[in-house]
């Protein structure tokens, strides 16, 4: 999440046990590493974003990445109508054992994908020194609680995450931060929608989670991101917009 690594050691070591196989979201990741591995790559499949907001950008889309070509197979017929693309045969008259979906993206887009992939080394270098210059800046605030790194060097530093004392306070934060004309990234503001937590229209229909509330249910997961602010981290942010948001940050902690 946020372009930072879990513990993925732990993660596999469960999954192996159990024998569950692994798949990976690293949609805010691409570029991102666990102990000098790609993420997307530990485990059987993973996934990277191509959205606006993500490392790099096609305008919309994602990759799915795997070393397993079964699994690639499947995921290539899922994602066309089910076509299985048999050589042996005309398109119109392909073969199929499943039904997919129209999720094919276009020649153009890749091209612009492309183009973005070669930057990504720059581009993860301009967030690497843009977060730290903005950490830095924060570590003057009494008591200030960053976000836990499992791999420092595997950070795609797209965003810092620090922590307020509750969830009210969290709130605050953001109202305030944003009088200032400084923005978060999901966190708060948007936590609601991508924190399972929230997503009774989903869970409620599972028998082991019907009626109760979810929030409840992963009271971990819920104390860190009820408490959680992010602020984005940008390529192109410049010295003079950094310091800003080191000011504004300060500002609005000496008022909460």
């Amino acid at each position: 999440m946020g372009g930072v690594p879990a513990k993925m050691d732990e993660i596999m070591s469960i999954a192996a046990k159990h024998h569950v196989p692994v798949l990976e979201d690293s949609a805010q990741a691409l570029g991102a590493t666990y102990k000098g591995k790609p993420l997307g790559t530990l485990g059987q499949m993973g996934i990277y974003s191509l959205d606006i907001g993500k490392i790099i950008t096609t305008g919309e889309g994602g990759v799915v990445v795997t070393n397993n070509r079964d699994y690639y197979l499947k995921a290539r017929e899922y994602s066309d109508h089910g076509h299985e693309q048999n050589p042996k045969v005309p398109r119109g008259e392909d073969t199929r054992t499943t039904w997919g979906f129209n999720y094919k993206t276009t020649e153009f887009l890749g091209a612009v994908g492309l183009a973005q992939l070669k930057k990504l080394d720059m581009i993860l270098q301009k967030q690497k020194d843009n977060k730290k210059r903005l950490k830095d800046g924060l570590m003057a605030i009494p008591g200030i609680e960053f976000r836990e790194i499992p791999d420092m060097a595997g950070d795609a530093s797209d965003t810092l995450i620090f922590f307020a004392s509750s969830r009210e306070k969290a709130s605050a934060w953001a109202k305030k931060l944003a009088t200032r004309g400084v923005g978060t990234k999901n966190l708060p503001d948007a936590v609601n929608w991508h924190y399972a937590g929230t997503w009774t229209h989903i869970f409620s229909d599972y028998p082991e989670y019907k009626g109760k509330d979810l929030e409840q249910v992963w009271p971990k997961s819920t104390g860190y991101l009820r408490r959680a602010i992010a602020l984005p981290v940008m390529v192109q942010m410049i010295d003079e917009r950094i310091d800003t948001i080191i000011k504004a940050v300060i500002e609005t902690a000496k008022e909460i």
